[in-house]
C-alpha cells in the first residue's frame, strides 16, 4: 500500500461524513503567543469558530510556522497541535537551543505566525 488515498474528492475519513456541498476548507494565520504550559514552549490558540464546521465534524488539520527571528529549528509547528476542536484548536511551540528558549514573549517579538489550514463539513 502507498499509504495515499486516491478518492476524490477527498472525504476525510474519520472526520463525520457528511454531503460533498457541506465540506469546506477554511485557512488563516495566528500570533497572539503565550507561555506555554511547560519550560520552553510558546502555545497560540486558532478559533476555527467562523469557519463553521458542524459539531459532529473535527476537522483535519495542517500547520506550518513562519517567523521574523528564531523560528529555525523550533519543533512543534505540526506535531504540536492540543485540544482539537469543531471550534479550534492550540499549537505548542518547543525550542532550548543556543541559548534561544520558547515563550510567548519571543513568539510575539520575533515575529513568529502559524499558518494554517483546517478541512471538514459544516452541516
Amino acid at each position: 500500500s502507498s499509504g495515499i488515498n486516491a478518492e476524490w474528492p477527498l472525504r476525510p475519513g474519520s472526520a463525520a461524513e457528511g454531503p460533498l456541498n457541506c465540506f469546506k476548507t477554511c485557512s488563516g494565520r495566528a500570533s497572539d503567543w503565550e507561555d506555554g504550559q511547560y519550560s520552553n514552549q510558546a502555545r497560540v490558540f486558532i478559533d476555527l469558530q467562523a469557519c463553521g464546521f458542524s459539531d459532529a465534524s473535527i476537522p483535519f488539520v495542517s500547520t506550518a510556522m513562519s517567523g521574523v527571528q528564531h523560528n529555525i529549528q523550533t519543533s512543534g509547528a505540526a506535531g504540536g497541535i492540543r485540544d482539537l476542536s469543531s471550534t479550534g484548536f492550540s499549537v505548542n511551540i518547543y525550542k532550548n537551543l543556543g541559548g534561544y528558549t520558547a515563550s510567548g514573549n519571543m513568539g510575539n517579538t520575533a515575529g513568529w505566525v502559524v499558518i494554517w489550514t483546517a478541512s471538514g463539513y459544516g452541516c
